[in-house]
Order: C-alpha cells, then sequence, then structure tokens
C-alpha cells in the first residue's frame, strides 16, 4: 500500500502529455538530472508528474536488475493515438477509473471512492474516517501528516469551489479532474459534497471500468454482472462514478441506445436484473470511444 508520491500537487493541465511525450521520443531522458527542464517545472513538480503518470495507469514500470524504468503503457499509447493533448472528457473519466481502481498505489483514492460513503463532510471527518479504516485493517499506517497530504491533494483535485475562486488565467493550477463534476466545495461551510447524481460519462466508460476490474480473455460470449454489484461493488461504476441507483438507470439506458444491445444491455435473470457486457479489453473500450466521438 502506497501513499503521498505526489509531493501535494494534483494533476495540472498539460502535465500528463508532457510526461507521456518525453517517454515516447526521448525515453532516456527520464533519468537525466535536469529532466526537470526538459518538462519545463519544478524538480518536485516532476517527480509529482511521474507519480501521476504511474497511477493513471499511463506507464509501466520495468525493472531491470536494481534499476527501474517507466514506459509508455498500452492505454498511454492508445490515448497518445487518439487523443494526445487529452481534450476529451471520456479521457479524463478513464484516468479517473484507472486511479479509483488501483489497490496498491494511490491508495487513498481508491478508499475515498470506493469506501467512504458520507455524501458530505469535511476535511477533518474524511481524515478520521480514514484512519479508522486503516487501523481496522492493520495495514501499515503512514504518519498522519502524509494522510492529511493526501486527502487535500484528492480534494484540490476533485473539487470545484462554489462560489467560484477569482483566478488569474495565465495560473493553469486548476485539476482537469474538477470538471467531472464529481465533487463540490462549500466554501463559506468549508464541507465538501460528492455529487451522485447523472453526469456527462461516455457509455464506454462503464465497459472500461468493468474490464479494469475482470480484464477480459476474449474466449466468453459475454460478462453478466448483477446490477446491484455494478451499483455497490467496489471498482465498480456505480461506486467509481459517484452514482445513485437512479442516475446509474438513466445512464445505463443511454448507454444500450447508443451502443447497441449487442455490446451492452439490462436484463432480467433469475429474479435480478443483470447487467450483459461484451468483454473488450480497456484499450478497446477507449478504441470504440475515440472513433464514435470523432465520428460525430
Amino acid at each position: 500500500m502506497r501513499f503521498g508520491g505526489h509531493e501535494t500537487f494534483p494533476v495540472r493541465e498539460g502535465w500528463l502529455y508532457n510526461g507521456l511525450a518525453l517517454l515516447r521520443d526521448h525515453p532516456d531522458r527520464q533519468a537525466d538530472p535536469f529532466v526537470a527542464d526538459h518538462l519545463g517545472v519544478g524538480r518536485n513538480m516532476a517527480k509529482s508528474i511521474w507519480h501521476w503518470l504511474k497511477v493513471t495507469r499511463l506507464v509501466d514500470v520495468v525493472r531491470e536488475g536494481q534499476t527501474s524504468r517507466l514506459v509508455v503503457s498500452d492505454i498511454g499509447r492508445c490515448i497518445l493515438k487518439n487523443d494526445p493533448y487529452l481534450l476529451e472528457t471520456g479521457t479524463w473519466w478513464a484516468l479517473h477509473a484507472n486511479i479509483a481502481t488501483q489497490t496498491a498505489h494511490a491508495v487513498v483514492w481508491g478508499w475515498f471512492f470506493n469506501e467512504f460513503a458520507v455524501d458530505r463532510f469535511d476535511r477533518t471527518l474524511c481524515l478520521e474516517q480514514l484512519v479508522r479504516k486503516l487501523q481496522m485493517v492493520g495495514a501499515r499506517m503512514p504518519s498522519r501528516n502524509t494522510l492529511s497530504r493526501d486527502v487535500q491533494c484528492l480534494l484540490q483535485s476533485y473539487a470545484r469551489p462554489i462560489p467560484a475562486e477569482a483566478e488569474d488565467p495565465e495560473d493553469a493550477n486548476e485539476s482537469p479532474f474538477r470538471d467531472l463534476g464529481l465533487m463540490v466545495h462549500h466554501r463559506d461551510t468549508g464541507t465538501f459534497s460528492v455529487q451522485r447524481g447523472i453526469k456527462d460519462i461516455p457509455p464506454e466508460i462503464f465497459g472500461y471500468i468493468a474490464s479494469l476490474a475482470d480484464p477480459a480473455t476474449g474466449e466468453q460470449a459475454r460478462n453478466r454482472i448483477a446490477m446491484k454489484d455494478v451499483l455497490s461493488a467496489p471498482r465498480m461504476p456505480g461506486r467509481v462514478l459517484s452514482l445513485s441507483g437512479d442516475a446509474l438507470a438513466t445512464l445505463f439506458q443511454d448507454a444500450e441506445t447508443t451502443l447497441g444491445s449487442s455490446v451492452l444491455t439490462v436484463r432480467a435473470m433469475g429474479g435480478e436484473r443483470v447487467v450483459e457486457l461484451y468483454p473488450f479489453r480497456p484499450t478497446a473500450w477507449l478504441e470504440r470511444l475515440y472513433r464514435r466521438v470523432s465520428s460525430q
């Protein structure tokens, strides 16, 4: 279980593209002591970029004896090919899913989106619930300051302030994850609210998340998942996307219309509602997303 690594910086506009492009075009520079200059950021920000590339699964870590290096992953190559500047909303939903379904890295992110069940809270409550959870499972406990920095970074990444803060348009400090509409920060009370209503989520993202939880082998005709698990099981769409039951049902109706029942459908089976998904691999779901968006 790993904590920290982000150097207190949420993802910023352009960071992931810059890191991916450097690894693609000049992979040898990642070991350069002046790599921060190549990325156009400070040294701690460069460390943060490598961290976010890893936890968003855009890169793989390859071990070579006592050392390791980063290489662009299959998901990273798919995004570089289809949306290199990360302009599509669907790309950011996929990156969010990559973080929220982590089990070893970005532990606080995985806990928040899959287990934290409080819809309105302040930072202190969030931190106390996290500490209690780690104590319950007997996990290696990092310092409280480390956990506090993780919670703060998560909230800064996702929570859009209400009312909006006056910002310099030249200052690109805001994280693109805020645009997903998963959380708001009520500045007057200092509290945060998880938004569980309908969101602008491409239907392919449902299949993408399911494929991350249970990667397809290509041997079965369909994947069947009970709707109750889709809604509430860890690392499933309902949890990862912060959706209520009604919001999930509405979005699935739209998804079935958009994708076609041969790819995704909801049916009654054995007295319960079941989602049937074609077992594409994660990159195949992304390719379908980009093809559909480019044809519109």
